[in-house]
């Protein structure tokens, strides 16, 4: 058997990746000598193009998106995730110093924590001063300790529910004195919203907050919405007429460690603003309860509360929802005494009770996800930590 390889220029099909190609002869039918011929054919030499060099302009004069209106360039980098924006700014320079600008973060929202965090972290409080709402769920307390103290007196808008943190984290965002006359900068000054869902590390940041008296400066002056439910709170800022003048939600329910008597001295003298109050799962009586009133607003919190007769008129809705001590009997009875202490008085205010012992306390499916994780958590850790959750 004979083989041949034969290399000559061809101008037969070629692989442009390589150059080359190989051509296969017919196969012979059986019972004939079997040859096969294998050629490589090899392409004519081309000649090489010039070498054409890019001009490109100092490197101090070069800017992107030059010609582009900011405006169209903010549009874009709204549909990116802080992570993405972060990782933007470090690779390039003109997005460095446009993402610079802590005004384009109205709106900060992080549901929760993910596992690669140490680089949103760092990014979080360049663009904290100028954001109005903040979400930070999840967020363990060494974090929030960095970030909040961030936070400039635009923020309106704070949820930390189910995180780590901490009075005094929460404090960091209160004056230190109002001697300096820059207490009103601080951001609990014009906060409305305050969402703490969960927070089983807060005890007594409420009644810890600094307050004048005399000259009527109040952190919690304009708080409208607080929520404080599944929390470990222990105590509340008492009289809730004078340190929350413009509230008008407020959550408690689930909070077991808050006492009775402390809770039954905080409801004796509520803001005349409140719309709803939230009491579900706290083992309430009539005791408690019976004495529940408001307070007409003082003059000197006039200017964060609405006028009071405007608030007369529409009822409190009152949730006593998994009391189950309350029956049916006593509630009529709270609400003919309620009814009738109300009507002598100038403060008085009709209210509209909704209780059921099967009512579930949210229905919300994020928060049941996360109550259901932090009981499995508790659980696993042992007995001791289920008596903790429970006491």
């Amino acid at each position: 058997m004979a083989t041949a390889i034969v290399c000559a220029p061809s101008s037969d099909f070629q692989t442009p990746s390589s150059g080359y190609s190989y051509t296969r002869h017919s196969r012979p039918n059986r019972g004939e000598l079997t040859s096969f011929a294998w050629s490589l054919h090899l392409p004519l030499p081309r000649p090489t193009p010039p070498h054409k060099r890019r001009k490109v302009g100092p490197l101090s004069s070069f800017r992107l998106f030059d010609e582009l209106p900011v405006e169209l360039v903010e549009r874009v980098l709204r549909n990116l995730d802080l992570e993405d924006l972060g990782r933007l700014g470090r690779v390039n320079r003109s997005f460095h110093t446009l993402l610079r600008n802590p005004y384009l973060y109205e709106e900060v929202v992080v549901p929760h924590l993910p596992r690669a965090h140490a680089q949103l972290v760092a990014f979080l409080p360049s663009i904290l001063p100028g954001t109005r709402h903040l979400t930070l769920r999840s967020f363990p307390s060494t974090s929030l300790a960095a970030l909040l103290p961030a936070c400039s007196s635009r923020l309106t808008t704070l949820d930390l529910s189910f995180s780590g943190v901490t009075d005094l984290d929460l404090l960091s965002l209160a004056p230190p004195s109002f001697g300096d006359g820059n207490g009103r900068e601080s951001p609990l000054f014009h906060l409305r919203e305050l969402r703490l869902k969960g927070c089983r590390r807060l005890s007594s940041f409420l009644a810890l907050t600094p307050y004048d008296a005399e000259t009527a400066l109040n952190p919690l002056a304009s708080l409208e919405i607080l929520d404080l439910s599944w929390s470990s709170l222990s105590s509340l800022p008492l009289p809730l007429s004078s340190r929350l003048p413009a509230l008008k939600h407020l959550n408690l329910s689930t909070t077991p460690y808050l006492p009775l008597d402390h809770l039954a001295s905080a409801l004796r003298d509520l803001p005349s603003t409140l719309d709803e109050l939230d009491l579900s799962h706290l083992g309430l009586g009539t005791r408690e309860l019976k004495n529940l009133g408001f307070s007409a607003p003082d003059s000197s919190v006039d200017e964060y509360a609405p006028r009071w007769q405007d608030r007369r008129a529409s009822p409190l809705r009152l949730v006593l929802s998994g009391n189950d001590s309350l029956t049916l009997a006593s509630l009529a009875s709270l609400k003919r005494h309620w009814a009738a202490s109300h009507s002598s008085s100038a403060a008085g205010r009709e209210i509209e009770v909704e209780h059921s012992p099967m009512l579930l306390e949210s229905d919300e499916e994020d928060d049941v996800r996360r109550f259901v994780e932090m009981v499995a958590g508790v659980v696993a850790r042992g007995p001791s930590a289920t008596a903790d959750l429970t006491r």
